[in-house]
């Protein structure tokens, strides 16, 4: 929550289990209005809520809605060949709107998406190997991304900040016009 004091846009890079902060959290106001957390999965939402329940039982019902970002699995996957990190288990757009209806059910604010290509930013260019599996990915991505963020906007009616790309894949990612 320190960083909540200091600017007004915080996005937590991975879920948290951790009960006590987000107990912090839904006790201030101030925080969740700046703090967005990652998910992707219905026991973090869980999480979520009940440490609402607990701030809304001593505080009242005038909180504004905890915040989330939906994680999303950005791998390569050619036939039975993996390629990437396994960092979440949300791939599709369906996967994503119904993490996104689970949230709404709970009174949590789905506020966009993430989606980390490791195997695109993590590996240099070393090969052409490499190469072919770097740009293979970024068209993949390019469509799917476009297709999730496509579904939530829909479903949820409204624009999603969508967060993509790391270091070594930001100026590709910067040419998709759904980030």
């Amino acid at each position: 929550l320190w960083w909540s004091t200091r600017t007004d846009d915080v996005l937590m890079g991975y879920p948290t289990v951790d009960r006590a902060a987000l107990a912090r959290l839904a006790a201030d106001p101030v925080a969740r209005r700046t703090v967005t957390l990652m998910v992707d999965d219905v026991a973090h939402l869980d999480l979520i809520a009940e440490a609402t329940a607990t701030a809304r039982s001593k505080s009242g019902d005038d909180m504004p809605p905890i915040r989330v970002c939906l994680d999303i699995d950005a791998s390569l996957r050619v036939g039975p060949f993996h390629l990437g990190v396994r960092r979440s288990p949300l791939r599709t757009p369906e996967d994503a709107v119904t993490l996104a209806r689970q949230a709404t059910r709970r009174g949590i604010e789905v506020r966009g998406v993430m989606f980390y290509e490791a195997q695109v930013a993590g590996l240099p260019d070393t090969s052409p190997a490499i190469r072919l599996v770097k740009r293979a990915s970024l068209a993949e991505l390019l469509h799917r991304r476009g297709a999730v963020v496509s579904a939530l906007e829909g479903a949820l009616g409204r624009p999603m900040l969508v967060n993509g790309g790391g270091t070594g894949s930001i100026a590709a990612t910067a040419l998709d016009t759904t980030v």
